[in-house]
């Protein structure tokens, strides 16, 4: 179990509620004993518990934005071994929770960093003529809001996201040293949308910092990879949008997205001269976005570019990079 700390109660909420369960686990562990009672949920909790791993059940079961993860919890966190262990013991398990703690009918830890975003329209070339200072004066708020937070934040999409993105920066000395803070979704979203809109309307070295935040807030969201590619392109730093593009591409999970970055990468490698690269690419996009128009023009240029090159067109080819293993039913896009 964690170590005793001085929280202020915004960021107890992991705490109060591991600790609570704790404590359900050992009371009716007693009763089980003395009882021989039987109910589903609660025995499988003592095992949770009697296994060691409830901060990790919690992590992947129960947490939410506004969840504090501190640094007494995880320098205790094995994620690796729960989900070996979970993966044998918990198949079609679902959480359940029967008490809940109000304080005058309001959550006592307070919404999550940044729940204050508004819903916005999609990130449009129109939404981003009316509306584009809207997103820059938000992610001016942020920054402020973020100063005063006791810990680096991630803005992850799900409980699933979040244990990973808790497995990958559990090495990461300012995480170790200060721990970490789910914010809000629409965090990483509004830090897109004012990187979007300023890359429609031409301020691309704005772009940038709105842009990597929003890579920093949710690292698995790999179309920021692309916009943040576009800026760099814009601004003549190809190695770095390949770079980012490369990095987009290995955590993709969409077809239609990874099709956009490969003709992304297709473009920048015509652009550098490297014509028997760019036909890969754009051949791979052509694999996931059948008959995308882009592709099939680009295809065209290269091989009339090749041609006229004198080489014959098999002797240019190359061995394509590997791709990442889409979902099951998502392997082209629709």
């Amino acid at each position: 179990m964690a170590k005793e700390a001085r929280l202020d109660v915004r960021w107890r909420g992991m705490e109060v509620e591991l600790v609570a369960r704790a404590v359900l686990a050992r009371k009716w562990k007693k009763v089980q004993e003395e009882s021989k009672a039987s109910d589903p949920y609660l025995n499988t909790l003592v095992e949770v518990y009697d296994a060691r791993l409830l901060a990790e059940y919690g992590v992947a079961y129960l947490s939410k934005p506004g969840w504090f993860v501190s640094p007494e919890w995880l320098a205790d966190l094995d994620l690796e071994r729960f989900g070996s262990w979970a993966a044998t013991n918990l198949a079609g398990h679902e959480p359940q929770t029967h008490a809940y703690l109000h304080r005058n009918y309001e959550s006592p830890f307070g919404p999550p960093p940044g729940a204050w975003i508004p819903e916005q329209e999609a990130a449009t070339d129109e939404t981003c003529r009316k509306s584009a200072e809207e997103f820059f004066e938000g992610v001016s708020r942020w920054k402020s809001e973020s100063a005063e937070l006791p810990a680096p934040v991630v803005a992850a999409r799900s409980q699933k996201e979040f244990a990973t993105l808790l497995e990958r920066l559990s090495k990461n000395p300012a995480v170790r040293a200060r721990g970490l803070i789910w914010a809000h979704p629409s965090v990483a979203t509004l830090h897109f949308r004012a990187g979007f809109c300023a890359v429609s309307l031409g301020e691309y070295e704005r772009a940038l910092e709105p842009l990597q935040t929003a890579i920093e807030l949710s690292p698995f969201t790999s179309h920021y990879y692309g916009e943040l590619a576009q800026a760099l392109i814009h601004l003549e730093r190809k190695p770095e949008a390949l770079k980012r593009l490369a990095e987009g591409i290995e955590i993709s999970d969409d077809p239609c997205e990874l099709a956009y970055l490969l003709r992304t990468r297709g473009f920048i490698q015509v652009e550098n001269g490297e014509l028997a690269l760019a036909r890969v690419s754009y051949r791979q996009s052509l694999e996931l976005a059948p008959g995308n128009a882009n592709a099939l023009r680009e295809l065209a240029l290269i091989e009339d570019m090749l041609s006229r090159s004198g080489l014959p067109s098999n002797t240019s080819d190359v061995a394509p990079l590997p791709l990442p293993r889409l979902p099951v039913g998502l392997n082209k896009c629709h």
